[in-house]
């Protein structure tokens, strides 16, 4: 496996969303957990072990430079979204 770098930008959105025990990003998932109608306790690690690796995906993918002006967390709540559906 190639080992791939990101740079200090990429480095700083992945920081904020996992400090503090993966607050930002389980803000962000547990929405989502409602909405499509819950998950057992166990599950949890599982899901947020996938949004780790859709946080990472949506880094490497995001343009700050985007046509819609959008900003990292609409890209990857609509991301998200659309991984979840």
């Amino acid at each position: 496996m190639d080992k791939i770098e990101l740079d200090e930008e990429q480095l700083m959105i992945i920081e904020e969303y996992c400090n503090d025990n993966m607050k930002k990003l389980k803000k962000l998932c547990n929405p989502i957990i409602v909405r499509i109608g819950g998950i057992s306790e166990r599950d949890h690690d599982d899901i947020y072990s996938l949004a780790q690796f859709l946080l990472y995906k949506c880094v490497r993918k995001y343009d700050k430079n985007n046509s819609n002006g959008a900003s990292f967390n609409t890209f990857l709540v609509a991301d998200a979204i659309s991984f979840a559906a």
